[in-house]
């Protein structure tokens, strides 16, 4: 395949010495070098496209001006990731009560790879086991953090473009072929920017499973350096199609080989297509269930005592289970 390539773009640059104007032969020499890994050859060739052109005193295209937005987006170096991903609005500053049995059944889980089920009621800590978990892998793993926080998750793939739009890199997106990023586009519009040698799908597909690949296709690019954590907080809020895209992940055996999805919700608002992705089984896909119960009046205690720096009394702590649940 390789020898075809180099064969493809030798004839490709003896039939540019010919007809040095060529939009085609230009914009294919282009996106073979940038799909080769030759990314630096590419913005090479962008640039001498644009001196052909200045010379010749001809404006570049709108197709090859695209081309060279993608070269000035190639030549610059992208910031290396956050050494602390979590988004720290999602941190609970507050005492931590800790559980060492579930973290570490956690952290085997993820060695193992497959799919969590992280349940229990609304503040029983699950958000901050998870975070005291993800602290406590070395070395730290790529993390997808999809989480809602309110219940009003009505339009389609919601949750799953906010989380995409804001957690996936640069070189992320440009790793990803362009037949996937010209569906995605639909979902997300400014993918035209951030990707302007793709044009988009000519329609949106009416198949939801082209965008369910599409979006499999991006998580096997996010994985391709490591292993990937995939968190889904307060399933119980998210939107059926978003909720479709990760069965669809681990159907195709993603979890199997590349890395942890962690669900985490509350039983007592299981919704119907939640209720399906819990009960959904896949062949080789290692699964089970962590079941959080409400603090105990000891641990109640200890985190009372931690955040006022003082015991509280059996009067207190018992009013705070009663009111708390």
């Amino acid at each position: 395949a390789n020898g075809d390539l180099e064969l493809a773009l030798m004839r490709a640059r003896r039939a540019l010495q010919l007809d040095p104007l060529n939009d085609e032969l230009h914009t294919n020499i282009f996106n073979w070098l940038v799909d080769s890994g030759q990314r630096s050859k590419a913005v090479e060739h962008c640039q001498v496209m644009c001196d052909t052109y200045k010379r010749e005193g001809i404006s570049l295209p709108d197709q090859l001006s695209r081309l060279c937005q993608t070269a000035r987006m190639l030549a610059t170096p992208t910031p290396a990731m956050s050494t602390d991903p979590w988004p720290r609005a999602l941190v609970n500053a507050g005492p931590y009560i800790n559980r060492p049995q579930a973290i570490q059944v956690l952290k085997q889980a993820f060695s193992r790879g497959g799919r969590v089920l992280l349940e229990g009621e609304a503040g029983a800590g699950k958000t901050r086991l998870m975070f005291e978990a993800f602290r406590g892998l070395e070395p730290a793993p790529r993390l997808i953090l999809a989480s809602c926080r309110d219940g009003n998750q009505t339009s389609p793939y919601q949750a799953m473009i906010r989380t995409i739009r804001h957690q996936i890199l640069q070189t992320e997106w440009n790793a990803l072929e362009r037949v996937w990023v010209a569906h995605l586009i639909h979902l997300m519009p400014e993918l035209i920017t951030l990707r302007p040698d793709v044009e988009p799908a000519s329609h949106l597909a009416e198949n939801e499973s082209t965008l369910l690949e599409a979006i499999y296709q991006l998580m096997l690019v996010i994985a391709r350096p490591g292993k990937l954590l995939f968190i889904l907080d307060d399933a119980q809020w998210h939107d059926q199609v978003s909720l479709n895209a990760l069965s669809y992940a681990c159907q195709r055996g993603f979890f199997t080989q590349h890395g942890l999805l962690v669900v985490a919700y509350r039983p007592e608002e299981e919704t119907p297509v939640l209720q399906r992705l819990i009960a959904a089984t896949t062949p080789g896909l290692p699964s089970q269930r962590i079941r959080l119960e409400p603090f105990s009046a000891e641990e109640v205690r200890q985190f009372t005592q931690k955040m006022l720096g003082q015991t509280p009394s059996d009067e207190v702590v018992n009013r705070l289970i009663r009111e708390t649940g």
